[in-house]
């Protein structure tokens, strides 16, 4: 199944860095990507059904003129770029495009730091993650570094390894990644040994595909402790996975993924759950 970028874009600062992430990716991909932008504007409370749909497509007009910029500016020549406009709910719409002829990544923003708490706490990009089983990359509004030698996978033994989803992903960027390596972070409260064992059978399945490893780390933290991991190598992207249950309970509360974005301010690839 072909791999396809699906980018969400509102045409606020982050849509730049979006546009960025999209064009560095098709370089080494040749991938094909699709921009969804979500009209969002009140309309009018006594506004009748003609005067709506004037409205709209007033508003789509202007959508697909900075969406033809954009395709224009960054990619002049490429036929396998190309826009939807959805009139209604993200997670409505969504599945109705995904999944069904690609092997589908979305690709979200991060706003400013200021924003990234109410992001995390509650917001269309929660709900997205949340609701949403794709594999999705989230990136932070100040992203510089676009295409990364490495993958360090975050997992607990408690929490196996969507072999599919990562498969799936694995196989659209082997050809720029040289190396993964799987990391759990060891608790007091966790089993050493029995963590040890099921990383390394992880490291030696992937081993003969691509070069693969596993380290286990000791620590009380482990928002620390990954932060600690992944700033050792700023060529490396972080890989965690959904839990069986939401985001926010599960993720967040044993990756402490949203303390993970705001403070390092890094591209995290989340895995969808099993």
């Amino acid at each position: 199944m072909k791999t396809r970028l699906v980018v969400l874009i509102d045409f606020s600062p982050s849509t730049t860095v979006l546009t960025e992430f999209a064009k560095k990716w098709n370089e080494v991909l040749n991938t094909e990507i699709l921009f969804i932008h979500k009209l969002n504007f009140p309309f009018p409370g006594l506004a009748i059904e003609e005067e709506r749909e004037n409205l709209i497509d007033f508003e789509k007009e202007k959508v697909i003129s900075e969406l033809n910029t954009i395709i224009k500016n960054n990619f002049p020549d490429d036929k396998k770029v190309t826009f939807k406009i959805l009139e209604k709910g993200l997670i409505n719409s969504l599945p109705k495009y995904l999944g069904k002829e690609y092997n589908d990544i979305l690709i979200l923003a991060l706003k400013e730091t200021g924003v990234l708490k109410k992001i995390f706490l509650g917001s269309t990009a929660l709900n997205i993650i949340e609701q949403i089983n794709f594999t999705t990359i989230t990136i932070p509004f100040d992203f510089q570094h676009f295409v990364p030698k490495s993958l360090t996978i975050a997992l607990n033994i408690k929490y196996p390894l969507n072999k599919f989803a990562f498969n799936g992903f694995l196989n659209a960027v082997v050809s720029f990644i040289e190396e993964i390596t799987f990391v759990s972070v060891i608790t007091p409260k966790d089993n050493f040994k029995k963590n040890h064992e099921y990383l390394m059978k992880l490291a030696h399945e992937y081993d003969p595909i691509i070069t693969s490893s596993f380290e286990l780390v000791k620590g009380e933290s482990v928002v620390n402790e990954i932060k600690e991991f992944t700033a050792r190598n700023p060529e490396t992207k972080l890989v965690v996975q959904k839990g069986a249950r939401s985001i926010s309970d599960l993720l967040f509360r044993k990756f402490m993924l949203n303390d993970l974005v705001f403070d390092s301010s890094i591209p995290i690839i989340i895995l969808p759950s099993l």
